[in-house]
């Protein structure tokens, strides 16, 4: 249920930002700023409530928390993928209005 919250948080914050801007935001390796800083939130919060033993090994290798730099970078990648594996959703490593 606090993954469902997660997603509809952060689909809310890209909608809002979706209407102020031409373009769909789309999320990749090398995206950088508040957009991504607030998907790193969402994924922090979301692996800080998972017990699934796949994302705590993940959590483990991030260091605990994802670093909220405004960088999609390797870790958040890996992170992002695992949310999308977990979601059975395309793992395309990329963070659109979908996701």
């Amino acid at each position: 249920m606090r993954r469902v919250v997660v997603i509809c948080v952060v689909a809310v914050s890209l909608v809002g930002w979706t209407a102020a801007s031409a373009a769909q935001p789309l999320l990749r390796v090398g995206s950088a700023g508040a957009l991504v800083a607030s998907w790193q939130r969402a994924l922090n919060l979301w692996l800080s409530q998972s017990e699934i033993a796949a994302d705590k090994r993940l959590r483990a290798r991030v260091g605990g928390d994802l670093a909220i730099d405004g960088a999609l970078g390797a870790n958040t990648l890996a992170s992002t993928r695992r949310f999308q594996e977990e979601a059975h959703a395309p793992n395309t490593g990329t963070v659109g209005l979908a996701d």
